[in-house]
């Protein structure tokens, strides 16, 4: 036979030496070792639930479009262009985003505290800014304007003297006059409002209640100010 196939032969005739089960720590047996498996990463963070999820966002939309709330407004300065129809739809906006408010308010005095005490005093007093500060004052407001626009266009006789198919821009100026007043009626009655509101129930909207004390404390305990009672030592 002749020696190179002698040599293959003998080459296939000895086991490998990383098929051998690993005796010690020798170089030759640890580069043959498996790779390690891969660390199990930690779990990522729980989402939190939906409902606090849809809290979140219809409070960061109620903070951040402050002025959808005056819908209703909107509704009033266009009273003398557009049907009645569309004045009521503006209101319904408008009364949809103060009850989202109060409801959303609720849940969130509701997460910090228990006591139905506190929930009910803000949903009062967020009920109370809203109906004021949202709904009343700004519709008389811009009812004023507008009505104040038309006053003076018809006692000036401004426009009357126009051409048959211009004289509808004097339905117009006084929409014109209540839409450009929008943008004032928060900076108007947010925070006079808020201020009144919040002196009549004693703290701002998001403040808890106050529990009423017990009737211990009012006698002169530790609790009302009355130093406590020291006790005698006992006779040895």
């Amino acid at each position: 036979m002749p020696r190179q196939w002698r040599l293959l032969l003998l080459l296939l005739a000895v086991p490998s030496r990383c098929a051998l089960p690993p005796q010690d720590d020798s170089p030759d047996q640890t580069l043959c070792r498996a790779a390690p498996e891969p660390v199990a990463e930690p779990p990522s963070r729980p989402l939190p639930p939906l409902g606090v999820e849809l809290r979140r966002r219809l409070r960061w939309f109620l903070t951040h479009y402050r002025l959808t709330a005056f819908t209703s407004e909107l509704g009033e300065s266009l009273r003398p262009v557009v049907a009645s129809a569309w004045v009521s739809a503006s209101y319904l906006v408008s009364w949809l985003y103060v009850t989202l408010d109060v409801v959303i308010h609720g849940f969130e005095v509701h997460d910090l505290t228990p006591s139905a005490r506190a929930v009910r005093r803000a949903v009062l007093h967020a009920s109370t800014f809203q109906a004021v500060a949202t709904m009343l004052l700004p519709a008389a407001f811009i009812h004023s304007v507008v009505h104040a626009a038309q006053h003076v266009l018809l006692h000036a006789r401004l426009g009357y003297a126009s051409p048959p198919h211009l004289l509808g821009w004097r339905r117009w100026v006084p929409t014109g006059c209540g839409i450009a007043c929008i943008p004032l009626v928060p900076v108007l009655f947010d925070h006079p409002v808020e201020a009144i509101v919040d002196r009549a129930f004693g703290g701002p909207r998001g403040a808890p209640a106050a529990e009423p004390a017990p009737a211990g404390a009012a006698a002169g305990g530790p609790a009302a100010g009355g130093a406590p009672e020291q006790s005698s030592p006992a006779p040895g």
